[in-house]
């Protein structure tokens, strides 16, 4: 059975980090949108326990840096299936930083 999602936030360096744990998918897609829909940016979504990401899952992170623009970034293990799923798919669009503060840092460079 999948792991139980979870989405966290936290704090770092003034950017609001959304730490997903489990599966990000068709089940649990529409409880990450929720969590992002009262954020402004900058916003990071930290992937790393994150197990598995489908198209639901993409499409909510999309749906994520559309609204949020340059102030949403996405980090994820660089050997996990939901980094390489990023890469195969939407990796023109939504680049995935191989750690959480390689991401905070180009949010906030964004923001500035």
């Amino acid at each position: 059975p999948p792991e139980p999602f979870s989405v966290q936030r936290v704090a770092d360096d003034g950017v609001t980090v959304l730490v997903v744990g489990g599966h990000l998918d068709l089940a649990t897609a529409r409880r990450f949108r929720r969590a992002v829909a009262d954020l402004s940016g900058p916003v990071v979504a930290d992937l790393n326990d994150c197990g598995f990401l489908d198209s639901t899952g993409l499409s909510a992170l999309l749906d994520a840096r559309q609204r949020l623009g340059p102030g949403f970034a996405v980090t994820a293990r660089p050997d996990g299936a939901p980094a390489r799923t990023l890469r195969l798919t939407v990796g023109e669009l939504l680049a995935v930083h191989p750690t959480r503060a390689a991401a905070v840092r180009e949010v906030r460079r964004a923001g500035a």
